[in-house]
């Protein structure tokens, strides 16, 4: 398999498609009118031991002060929240089976990049207070020869596509599910 340099541009398609895969999985069923997600919170005894263990350890030794299990799209997820290091809420997401699938951290103005703050300014408007999460989500890429083809395949830690690139005979050819 022949090697590729990864450009500035690659990386910014890559962020903003992690973005549009994270809106998708959230947003309403339009159609239908049902909500995308439900959420309820549960105590720490309701998760599943796989679950509890890697948020404990996510939390590395903070005290977790409230647990949720997340249902999207069929997907069965639970969530940790604690104070972190700055003293700003942060809370986790992981599978039944303990899979980190994402990380959100609320973070003050000061320690957004410029563009990011300039973007949400111009979105919301200078006058609207805005409160900002970093989120870190987790995507596992998965590349395999298939014929003539070479596959790469970005998936979430519950095996939801997000991207599929193929190549054959020196055409590249990018999908995006959302």
């Amino acid at each position: 398999m022949r090697a590729r340099r990864v450009a500035p541009a690659a990386l910014a398609l890559c962020a903003m498609a992690s973005v549009a895969f994270w809106l998708a999985t959230r947003a309403g069923d339009v159609a239908t009118k049902k909500p995308a997600e439900t959420e309820r919170r549960v105590t720490a005894a309701d998760l599943p031991a796989a679950a509890r263990t890697a948020l404990e350890k996510l939390a590395g030794g903070k005290t977790i002060t409230a647990f949720a299990e997340e249902v999207e799209y069929g997907h069965t997820f639970y969530e940790g929240s604690w104070s972190g290091e700055s003293g700003k809420n942060v809370d986790a997401l992981v599978t039944a089976s303990g899979d980190l699938v994402e990380i959100e951290e609320r973070v003050d103005e000061g320690h957004v990049p410029s563009a990011v703050l300039a973007a949400a300014r111009a979105a919301a408007g200078r006058e609207t207070e805005v409160e900002f999460e970093k989120k870190t989500m987790v995507l596992y890429e998965a590349k395999f020869h298939k014929g003539d083809r070479a596959h790469e395949v970005l998936l979430t830690p519950d095996a939801r596509r997000v991207e599929e690139e193929t190549e054959d005979a020196g055409e590249e050819h990018e999908e995006q599910n959302e």
